[in-house]
């Protein structure tokens, strides 16, 4: 006969993980987490069993059995304040069931309190746990084998399949028939983090808590309590397999705050917990030699994928499971962490078709730039170490220097390559990357000859390899605002990502809670702009051979300037596609162009991404995309402005967050999302984009050209270009999180991902 199962999963438990899942991954670096039911499917049942049967490593299992093993009688004794035999019908509720063998003993011993087995068993024990199946196998074992037999007429066994959530709100709204007087109010428990019985914790030995009063233990006269009413049921809750340890400190307390428990009511609590044993031994026992921790893990990452559609989502091969124990904390944890870094080759994003196409008519085809990168890296790395150009030599003539032409006239440009006119007379993409990996090795060889002291690391050296590096994240970037114009047309998604989900996505960005005030006020202020980093320096014996810890810029860096600015308001986020949007049909109709960012399609206007354009509903908290003048002309039908450079410098040292802080920047997503700044603390991120400033791109006191690449900077001089700070989402942490970096654009480019945000002055009786 089959076990009574009580299906306690809603009917909307897919769409709910499916958004956990979303959720988890949304959250800033160093707090990103998936659902832990995620790794209790039925194959990650099995495979936890496995680790208690073949794992010897992993101790707190046979530790929680060995003291049931010796001393189960008298727990369960204690669960019925030192009676020997059961007065009351009662209920067993065990979280997170597993395979039972531990519970057997339990169980056993509870059968033991019963005088004679009857029609109406007075004991009734509820397995809760994930899978179907699974109970329905655990149950029938127990049913099937001897401990059944004993436990016939004194200990009925029955199933609920759901979540922690889902059983403890059976509970409260009374299904079990015990919810009278249960006071605690139960929170709504976040499924991310919590454990069932993972094998991911630090948790092992046993220890006893009760609710009820033990003064009573004094009392000769005591009896437990008679309740005929059986909505006074004792409940007894389980809670074993080192189950806690899945929960921070906080989740914890809260966790075992609202479990449905009665003062005075006999209920009782029996838990799991581990002493403090040695980090190697806790860290072993978590991540043992054969194997199967990591293979329970990986299961979690599949059914993470199933639960998105797609089980190969998470690909096991991109990613490696960390197991440490932290001694303050004190738990043991595990991460999953990807191997995929922002190498992942542009080439797989463009079909052979559109590499001799302009995705942007105002700069080269897309295959200049898989040339530029390496001819740049050779040109320097020759004149660095006075050795040959890498062959082909005439490469240096093709793809030395890309475009910004003008915009309203694009005959005017600084000097550049020329570049051949004719698809045919190009270079051939095979011969690029063949050059391409010959580059490299000599990067790799430069590299070696350091670490072997054949060459030393100074000053100059190191500017070369950080101008390069920095030079190649550039273009990288260039070349990606350049496709995602043909992306849905032409470009191929990034490759090796899934689509994100956009409706689940959009929901959470819809309900996110928003800054209490539009606007917050800073000044008046000092602000330093600028750093010590005179390339004139790099000769200099008393410098050259200074590198550890030098922060190298660019020239437009250098120099320390201290600007004073006034006091301004200045507002938490940059303006965001639905408020462009509102404003391009209404009060700016006729007054700014429809940004590059959005796209017509079929008479709707969307939002172009990599992955395809999204509707305007899905992206219109994100910071809109859009041209200087744009922008401007926003700013000043609001009553505002664009902020100069020393005001938004300001607005971010005091605000924001960096990489380290959730910032989405370093292809934490593929594209930008809604701003954070401006809630409780006030820090966050602009939401993946760079930000324009009012201030023009131009020379300043002591400003000295590069000796490097003399036209870095001068070049676009031009009364044209404004400064632009912050970071997209696509640019590299290490120029994301140096405050003193500088970029600039055409105030008339409408293709670079530069957003932007309104400061209105304080007016002197205000400062007053």
């Amino acid at each position: 006969m089959s076990p009574q199962i009580i299906q306690l999963h809603s009917e909307n438990a897919n769409a709910d993980i499916s958004a956990q899942i979303v959720a988890g991954l949304s959250r800033p670096a160093g707090q990103k987490k998936l659902p832990t039911m995620l790794l209790y499917n039925e194959r990650g049942l099995q495979l936890y069993d496995d680790i208690t049967t073949k794992a010897t490593e992993y101790y707190p299992f046979g530790a929680e059995e060995e003291i049931l093993k010796n001393k189960v009688d008298e727990i369960v004794q204690t669960m019925h304040h030192g009676e020997t035999r059961v007065f009351t019908d009662e209920i067993i509720l065990e979280l997170g069931a597993g395979a039972l063998r531990k519970t057997s003993r339990i169980l056993l011993s509870l059968s033991r309190l019963v005088n004679a087995a009857s029609t109406r068993a007075p004991i009734t024990y509820y397995a809760l746990d994930l899978e179907e199946r699974e109970i329905v196998r655990t149950l029938g074992e127990i049913s099937a084998s001897e401990i059944g037999e004993s436990l016939q007429g004194k200990v009925d066994t029955k199933g609920l399949c759901g979540t922690y959530d889902d059983g403890l709100k059976f509970v409260l709204e009374g299904g079990l028939n015990v919810n009278d007087n249960i006071n605690p109010v139960l929170t709504s428990l976040s499924l991310f983090g919590l454990g069932d019985i993972s094998p991911i914790s630090s948790t092992g030995t046993s220890t006893f808590i009760s609710s009820w009063d033990s003064s009573s233990e004094e009392d000769s006269d005591y009896s437990p309590i008679s309740t005929p009413d059986e909505a006074q049921l004792p409940l007894h809750i389980l809670f074993l397999g080192s189950s806690l340890g899945n929960f921070s400190r906080e989740e914890a307390v809260e966790f075992l705050g609202s479990l449905p428990l009665r003062a005075g009511s006999g209920d009782t609590l029996l838990i799991g917990l581990d002493h403090n044993n040695d980090k190697a031994e806790i860290e072993e026992a978590y991540n043992d030699p054969q194997g199967l921790t990591k293979e329970f893990i990986m299961n979690g990452l599949r059914a993470a994928g199933t639960a998105l559609g797609n089980e190969d989502m998470f690909k096991q091969k991109n990613w490696e499971y960390v197991n440490r124990y932290d001694s303050g904390a004190p738990l043991s944890s595990f991460r999953l962490s990807s191997g995929l870094r922002q190498g992942i080759t542009l080439l797989r994003m463009i079909p052979p078709s559109m590499l001799y196409q302009k995705p942007i008519d105002l700069r080269h085809i897309c295959l200049f730039y898989f040339g530029h990168i390496p001819t740049f890296l050779d040109i320097h790395l020759s004149r660095l170490l006075q050795e040959p150009h890498t062959e082909p030599e005439i490469f240096k003539y093709i793809f030395e220097r890309g475009i910004d032409p003008n915009v309203d006239d694009p005959t005017q440009c600084h000097v550049h390559s020329t570049v051949p006119e004719k698809d045919e007379d190009w270079p051939t993409l095979t011969s690029i990357l063949q050059f391409q990996t010959r580059v490299r090795a000599r990067v790799l060889k430069l590299y070696a000859d350091i670490d072997s002291n054949r060459i030393s690391l100074t000053r100059k050296v190191a500017r070369v390899l950080f101008m390069t590096f920095e030079h190649e994240a550039h273009h990288a970037e260039t070349l990606l605002y350049m496709l995602i114009q043909r992306a849905g047309t032409g470009t191929l998604p990034p490759p090796g990502f899934a689509i994100p989900p956009w409706r689940s996505l959009a929901a959470i960005w819809d309900s996110a809670p928003l800054p209490k005030t539009k606007t917050v006020t800073l000044g008046p202020a000092e602000v330093t702009l600028g750093h010590d980093d005179a390339e004139t320096d790099d000769m200099d014996p008393l410098f050259a051979k200074d590198v550890d810890g030098h922060e190298f810029g660019w020239d437009n860096e250098h120099g320390v300037r201290v600007v004073q600015v006034g006091k301004f308001s200045i507002e938490w986020r940059p303006v965001t596609n639905g408020e462009f949007f509102e404003f391009y049909l209404r009060k700016g109709k006729g007054l700014v162009e429809i940004p590059a960012s959005w796209v017509k399609d079929d008479g709707e206007i969307k939002v172009r991404t990599l992955y395809g354009p999204v509707p305007m509903n899905v992206a219109q908290h994100w910071p809109v995309i859009a041209s200087y003048n744009d922008l401007s002309t926003y700013a000043a039908v609001k009553g505002g402005r664009i902020p100069t450079e020393a005001e938004l410098r300001l607005f971010y040292d005091t605000f924001d967050s960096g990489y380290g802080g959730g910032a989405n920047v370093g292809f934490r997503n593929w594209h930008p999302i809604p701003a954070t700044t401006g809630l409780e603390h006030g820090s966050g991120s602009n939401g993946g984009v760079w930000e324009w400033t009012s201030t023009l791109f131009d020379t300043y006191d002591d400003f000295v050209p590069s000796g490097l690449y003399p036209g870095y900077s001068v070049d676009f001089f031009d009364g044209a270009h404004q400064v632009v700070i912050g970071a997209s989402y696509a640019t590299i942490p290490r120029i994301a999180e140096r405050k003193t970096f500088r970029n600039w654009y055409q105030r008339n480019y409408p293709y670079a991902w530069v957003g932007g945000r309104v400061v209105y002055d304080v007016k002197q009786e205000e400062v007053l």
